[in-house]
């Protein structure tokens, strides 16, 4: 179907087949002059619309959109556009294309579609929009083909879209924009559901923008644009029209075999995707990539950027050409010396661009991140991953490499927006992480000295919040901010390894490996921290790595840390009681040139050292134990928080269900938050049925019995433990999963008091992660209680229920072992809990009810204690379970209907350590 200077319109079908064509669609000249796009009047172009199943191929296009054309294609239900380039052969010497485009757009065109579902199939690249160049553009105005927006859109929004291109060559792609034409995949009002670029179908990239061009603003219009800035004039002179693809995605998967983002000269790429996979599958290119002053942003919630191969930085050596390039996600050798990936800005300097990633939730990159830059490029340049969010999961598997004073910055978050799943896989990724080594090219330079002062003040700033960064070679950032448990690991990789930090602040924990048997000053038996700021304090966790059990004391004098200007403290960590029971650490002037202090081991001059806090294991477990008595502590049961004020209006057997969503923690040493939920389904049945009572009639004896199971779920945050008022060293996770079964009886007498008694078997497994040390700890216990009660209320529906509850219990904490070797054994904890409170409300009508409510609570048993063995070392610790707390809360009944009730409250606790926030129930209960 071809169209010149005229309208053509299909709609209303059920089937449009065009197939077997040069072309499928071929619009031009939609209009002759003037504003293309904006006037109404002028529909010129192909229009096809209200038709359920489209299937368009040509060889060369399926939507071919000309000079000054325009192709809409809307409200399609199911759109295929397929192009194969390996049917020219068919048409002998007739036709001499070489490649395919499945969708081009020309100057001053424009394709718009709108689809349910599209797949774009082609043997080159699926989308092309071009404007090719500045002197292209000019000799179309000239030649009378003037238009006030000549350069190309492409719009497709549909709710999946799926490309399989078959590209190949250097800057060959699936989709692809040139200087100053713009594509936009979905909208920011209309997400593409599903956007897939399939994995084996063989394009060498998937996106791909490149290049600009100047319109100057006071030219006449046929020679108005320009490919660089004029001598004599500025930017403020031009308008700058950029190359841009954009994206707007709930899902997208990017598959490529080198580039799957690629932006070069000064051109846009922009992915809005509420989760996005981004592969490159076989390639040795980065997966993401920004050079010539190219901008590449990438938002949404959960983001990965993997790359097959993971080697770039081998053995220290980095990549020979300095060239324009910022890569994410590079595997093998990055070959910016590729004359295809240097790029001219201006005409004056070279920029390397820019990546901005912003992951709300979830961020995963398996590769390196690259700023490499030639020598004449102008700095700035940065990668901004996550920058300043704290909350986010990050876990990078790859170096990180600066030059020229460009940046990467990076910040590790604490992992609390990604929440927590229940497997195994999800529960060790709980902590942000960076496995692998920062570098900047004086770093790799030839005679580059770690001892020397001269630091990087412009290259790699670490922000971490509870994370760890996994040091896999010897490394050189520039600044470095720890906050909460953070941890920097040079104990990850074996071998001594040297680490320069240009700013050091914060606190957290540093692991470093040393040799009992030997001393050194320069790093040479012991891992060492070059610094030249240092502010805060920072925990030190040594590793012996001849695994001796006994140490000689011969590595004192040992320098771990030298700085330059020392503003803040190292400590020894509380629990590495192997390394500080014979040494100590202490500070003195620096015998190296530049620096003034030495942190070196010196011979501990006490050798039983002094009480100490606990270690990682022992706080970690008393940690989970503490969390699961108060979770088997708050789901006790009693009357109406079983079935709310319902409990007195029951006529008849039943089966009732209810969910809970509490938030509750415990604060000092051993404490711990912890979000939990719960479901819980029962059925009571009527000992004396032969009564059929009324809800006005609350005189009568009732007597029912009932079992219920529950089922609980939740995620706790293991808040850091404090070794002085200064540092803390410990905090994790962990995940919560457990189950209940309650068996009770309640009874209701003629006066309006009540008896309530409950016997229930509770199952907890509580599998925690803390600071590096893992375990599982399991407990189960059986509660038994008594619940007295009277409900007193006058003639116009206002009602008060004084109580008391006796609750006896015994909770067991099974033995185990954790990570580090640790073995854990229990006794029982005995509980006695003693209760008082009133619920004061009123009832409307036949229909509803509400009430307050307060109780005081006292906790009479034991607390939480475990015995700790770990080779001929034992302890004993004892938490922080007993004491008193109230709660208090509002309440809501309705009766829905004759035989259903719908009841919903909501409570809060506090007292000795112990706090609940506001918690909510809501449940049903229907008649038989």
């Amino acid at each position: 179907m071809s169209v010149t200077h005229n309208n053509v319109t299909v709609k209303n079908l059920d089937t449009l087949q065009i197939t077997n064509g040069t072309y499928g669609l071929d619009a031009s000249f939609g209009n002759d002059r003037g504003p293309v796009f904006t006037n109404p009047n002028n529909n010129g172009g192909i229009h096809l619309s209200n038709i359920k199943t489209v299937d368009i191929s040509g060889t060369v296009s399926a939507i071919y959109s000309d000079a000054m054309a325009k192709v809409e294609l809307k409200d399609i239900d199911n759109l295929n556009l397929t192009s194969n380039i390996k049917r020219v052969a068919d048409y002998g010497k007739y036709l001499t294309a070489t490649e395919d485009n499945t969708i081009y757009c020309d100057y001053g065109s424009l394709v718009d579609i709108s689809a349910k579902n599209t797949t774009i199939t082609s043997t080159g690249q699926a989308i092309t929009a071009a404007a090719h160049n500045a002197a292209y553009i000019n000799g179309l105005e000239n030649a009378s083909w003037e238009t006030d927006f000549p350069l190309p859109v492409i719009n497709i929004k549909s709710d999946t879209l799926t490309i399989a291109a078959a590209t190949s060559g250097p800057t060959a792609t699936a989709v692809y924009s040139d200087a100053g034409a713009t594509i936009n995949l979905g909208s920011a009002d209309k997400k593409i559901k599903q956007l897939t670029f399939v994995q084996d179908a063989g394009a060498n990239m998937d996106l791909y923008s490149d290049g600009y061009i100047y319109e100057e603003k006071n030219a006449t219009n046929y020679d108005r644009y320009s490919d660089s800035i004029a001598a004599g004039k500025t930017a403020d002179d031009y308008i700058l029209h950029q190359s841009q693809i954009n994206v707007y995605a709930a899902y997208a998967e990017f598959n490529a075999n080198t580039n799957a983002i690629n932006a070069r000269k000064n051109a846009l790429i922009n992915v809005h995707a509420d989760n996005s996979v981004i592969n490159n599958n076989y390639g040795n290119l980065a997966t993401v990539s920004s050079s010539g002053g190219s901008t590449v942003t990438i938002e949404g919630d959960n983001l990965t950027i993997t790359n097959r191969n993971t080697h770039y930085l081998k053995d220290g050596n980095v990549i020979d050409a300095k060239d324009a390039k910022v890569a994410i996600g590079s595997g093998g050798v990055v070959n910016p010396s590729r004359q295809d990936l240097v790029e001219d800005y201006g005409g004056t300097v070279d920029n390397a661009g820019d990546i901005i990633i912003n992951a709300n939730k979830k961020l995963t990159v398996d590769g390196n991140i690259i700023i490499d830059a030639k020598p004449a490029t102008a700095a700035g340049n940065s990668i901004s991953i996550n920058k300043d969010n704290t909350t986010a999961l990050v876990n990078i598997s790859g170096d990180i490499y600066t030059n020229n004073s460009n940046e990467v910055n990076l910040t590790l978050g604490d992992g609390s927006a990604a929440g927590q799943n229940g497997n195994a896989t999800g529960r060790q990724a709980s902590r942000s992480t960076l496995t692998g080594a920062i570098l900047d090219a004086a770093s790799t330079a030839e005679n580059f000295s770690f001892s020397d002062t001269s630091f990087s003040t412009k290259g790699t700033n670490l922000n971490m919040k509870d994370a760890t960064w996994n040091v896999t070679a010897e490394s050189d950032a520039t600044t470095v901010d720890m906050a909460g448990s953070s941890i920097i690991n040079l104990a990850h990789d074996h071998g001594f390894q040297k680490l320069k930090i240009n700013n050091l602040s914060g606190s957290g924990t540093i692991k470093m490996d040393y040799d009992d048997s030997q001393t050194s000053t320069d790093g040479s038996t012991a891992d060492k921290l070059f610094i030249n700021n240092h502010s805060g304090t920072h925990c030190l966790y040594l590793n012996e790595v001849t695994g001796a059990t006994s140490l000689t004391g011969n590595a004192k004098d040992t320098v771990l840390v030298s700085v330059v200007n020392e503003s803040g403290d190292f400590k020894a960590a509380s629990d590495d009681n192997l390394t500080w029971n014979i040494y100590a650490l202490n500070k003195k002037d620096s015998a190296t040139e530049g620096y003034t202090t030495d942190w070196y081991l010196t011979k501990n001059t006490n050798p039983t050292p002094s009480t100490q806090g606990p270690t990682r294991a022992e706080a970690a477990t008393l940690k989970a134990y503490n969390m699961s008595y108060y979770l088997w502590r708050d789901q006790s049961e009693r009357l109406t928080k079983r079935l709310g004020i319902t409990c007195f209006d029951e006529e008849r057997a039943g089966v009732w269900t209810r969910m809970s969503n509490s938030s509750i923690s415990g604060s000092g040493i051993f404490g711990s938050d912890a979000k939990v939920k719960t479901y819980t389904i029962g059925y009571d049945f009527k000992h004396n049925s032969d009564e059929q009572l009324t809800t006005a009639d609350a005189k009568k004896t009732r007597d029912f019995s009932g079992l219920a199971f529950t089922y609980i779920k939740g995620s706790s945050s293991m808040n850091g433990y404090q070794v002085s008022d200064a540092l803390q060293v410990a905090g994790g996770r962990s995940d919560i999963r457990g189950g209940a079964l309650t068996a009770y009886h309640t009874h209701t007498s003629q006066s309006g008091s009540y008896a309530d008694y409950v016997l229930r078997y509770s199952s907890y497994d509580n599998d925690f992660k803390l600071d590096g040390v893992n375990g599982s700890a399991k407990s189960h216990g059986l509660q038994a209680s008594a619940e007295y009660g009277c409900r007193l209320e006058n003639d116009h529906g206002l009602f008060v229920t004084p109580n008391a509850q006796l609750t006896l219990g015994r909770l067991y904490n099974k033995a185990f072992t954790t990570s580090n070797g640790a073995h854990v054994a229990n006794d029982h904890l005995n509980s006695a809990i003693l209760s008082m409170g009133v619920d004061v409300g009123q009832t409307l009508g036949d229909q509803s009810q509400v009430y307050a409510k307060v109780r005081y609570n006292t906790e009479l048993g034991d607390s939480v204690s475990a015995a700790f063995y770990q080779g001929d070392a034992s302890a004993f610790c004892n938490g922080d379970s007993n004491g008193s707390w109230w709660e208090y809360g509002l309440g809501f009944d309705l009766k829905a209907g004759h035989a259903s009730h719908l009841f919903m409250d909501a409570e809060r606790a506090g007292g000795s350590g112990f706090s609940k926030d506001w918690s909510w129930r809501i449940g049903a209960r229907f008649d038989f």
